[in-house]
């Protein structure tokens, strides 16, 4: 289960996320899977803007010794009680190759592609997209995971105010550093900056976006 809260203090906003996964990993040596529910939302000025539940299947493998193999399958419901156009099924597909240059380092090669489908043609859409990570072990417990990734998205019918429909295109990077040889109440300290430009035809989605998380994190 993961808790967010946001504060804008110049337009008095408050944004609340909770999301929570129940599973059950199955682990058959070189390859497994993970079953699992799903179910969370999202709360404007506490007032409930964004309401979904489903389930997902996550699986891994490796190829030799080098080589580790892992995708997610996804379909939940969503409910949106101020905008019911929005209300309707998302489904996801994930995939992700890591390469192992060494026991301590690997290169990540992903891809993935998400369908929208609302109860409007307006708010429906089709996503791909992919990226490159490289993840870093370093001496003194320190670790570095650095990715980036573009994504295109298309939606199906023009939109209010639109000539044509909705056309987006959006950069990410993240950076995450790990101090596992350091424990606070039994966790490692987190520290991550991801940035997020989304290039689009629509005036209110043409956004840019910076977020700096500090977490602490256990591994079970």
């Amino acid at each position: 289960m993961s808790a967010t809260h946001r504060f804008y203090p110049a337009i008095n906003l408050h944004q609340t996320n909770l999301d929570a996964v129940v599973s059950v990993s199955i682990d058959k040596g070189r390859w497994g899977y993970a079953p699992a529910l799903i179910s969370g939302g999202a709360w404007s000025n506490w007032e409930s803007a964004r309401q979904y539940a489903g389930a997902k299947i996550d699986a891994w493998t490796r190829v030799g010794e080098r080589v580790r193999l892992s995708g997610t399958l996804s379909a939940q419901r969503e409910f949106y009680p101020t905008a019911a156009s929005r209300d309707g099924w998302l489904f996801s597909v994930d995939t992700a190759a890591d390469r192992f240059l060494s026991p301590s380092s690997f290169v990540r090669v992903i891809a993935g592609v998400s369908v929208k489908e609302a109860a409007a043609g307006r708010n429906s859409w089709v996503e791909g997209g992919g990226g490159l990570g490289f993840y870093r072990e370093f001496s003194a417990g320190l670790s570095l995971y650095a990715e980036g990734r573009f994504a295109h998205r298309a939606y199906r019918e023009t939109g209010f105010g639109l000539d044509s429909p909705q056309r987006d295109n959006r950069i990410e990077a993240k950076f995450v550093v790990t101090k596992s040889d350091m424990k606070l109440w039994g966790a490692a300290p987190q520290l991550s900056y991801g940035y997020t430009r989304n290039f689009s035809n629509n005036v209110f989605d043409d956004t840019e976006r910076h977020d700096i998380d500090a977490r602490l994190t256990k591994a079970f």
